[in-house]
């Protein structure tokens, strides 16, 4: 879910201006390359056996997500009068509020009893992943723009690869490595707006 939703974000940040949401903006020879391996890199990255898995349910729900991460950048980059971090604090209080009634729930009580390991992962996960990292982000899509501050989360699925292989013992395969090359050279394609 890692790889494949942050490798498919900014290829749909690009569909987007390709399909014409944001009329201003013209796509150079560059970018358009880059746009071509970075599908292909998410080609690899999913690591289908069948072209039926690619609509699988989990698949689809991953691929729906960066379609709406990728439309919501987009939108958020439209604030212009908003600080990027105001813009943060109200993306992550709506969905505290939104999410509030499954908290409340009984039968998520269990947490009150969790070790001070699972805290501490909670502090990391919703502190300083989602409060400090999306905050640096959209102050990126404030400065760069949505579609070049999305090119690189294309980082991601090497990190996330390399956190899982050293934390979780899990084996990449060689198509995803394959992919997360192809995702460092869509990045580099994708910044690159003409000889400077």
């Amino acid at each position: 879910g890692g790889v494949l939703v942050t490798t498919m974000v900014p290829i749909f940040s690009y569909l987007f201006l390709f399909l014409g949401l944001k009329k201003s903006y013209k796509l150079s020879k560059y970018e358009i390359f880059g746009l071509f391996i970075g599908i292909i890199s998410g080609l690899f990255l999913l690591n289908l056996n069948s072209f039926e898995e690619l609509f699988g349910r989990f698949n689809v729900l991953f691929l729906l997500c960066a379609f709406i991460w990728a439309l919501m950048s987009l939108c958020t980059h439209k604030t212009k009068g908003e600080h990027p971090l105001a813009v943060n604090f109200y993306v992550n209080f709506i969905s505290f509020l939104l999410f509030t009634p499954l908290f409340l729930d009984s039968d998520s009580l269990f947490i009150l009893e969790v070790d001070m390991k699972f805290w501490l992962n909670m502090f990391v996960v919703a502190f300083l992943s989602t409060v400090v990292g999306t905050s640096i982000y959209y102050y990126g899509i404030h400065i760069l723009g949505s579609v070049r501050a999305n090119s690189f989360i294309l980082v991601t699925p090497v990190s996330a690869l390399f956190t899982s292989f050293l934390i979780l013992d899990e084996v990449p395969t060689l198509l995803t490595l394959i992919g997360c090359v192809l995702a460092i050279m869509a990045i580099y394609f994708m910044g690159k707006k003409g000889k400077a």
